[in-house]
């Protein structure tokens, strides 16, 4: 009995003779593309790049963003999980970057936070940030940032 790759190959091959018999050449070389060395990574690539939102780059003190790099991994998260979340509460009231101070020029080094939030959420939230608040998308997410992962009490 052949195993579920080895039927997988044969039901390729025979799609691709199948599509060549019924003058279809074009798709056959599709699939025979996939059965040739790298073909399956091709398709995988594609796919994944498909199903991966771009990614978001914000300007960041590099502190803050070592500081919430670490209390993220110590929650069991990660920052672009962390910024999906707090947009999500952001679109509905949930949160609000009102009380969030903008960071001054020249007061650390800076850096960049760079996150993958999906492009309907990144336009829902920007659109709302800007009209109902006065604000930035990038302000939202650090504000979230620092709300989520306030700064340890000064000794």
């Amino acid at each position: 009995m052949p195993t579920k790759s080895e039927k997988l190959l044969a039901d390729l091959q025979a799609a691709s003779k199948h599509l060549r018999d019924t003058d279809a050449p074009a798709l056959a070389d599709t699939v025979d593309s996939l059965l040739a060395p790298k073909g399956w990574g091709q398709l995988r690539r594609a796919v994944e790049a498909e199903n991966t939102p771009p990614s978001t780059s914000f300007s960041i003190g590099k502190t803050l963003k070592v500081r919430y790099q670490q209390a993220s991994k110590t929650a069991g998260s990660n920052l672009t999980d962390d910024a999906t979340e707090g947009l999500e509460k952001f679109i509905a009231g949930e949160f609000s970057p009102a009380s969030y101070p903008r960071r001054q020029a020249g007061s650390g080094e800076e850096t960049f936070l760079n996150v993958r939030i999906p492009a309907d959420l990144k336009a829902e939230a920007a659109q709302v940030a800007k009209e109902q608040h006065g604000t930035t998308l990038a302000h939202v997410v650090k504000a979230y940032l620092a709300h989520k992962y306030p700064a340890p009490p000064a000794e």
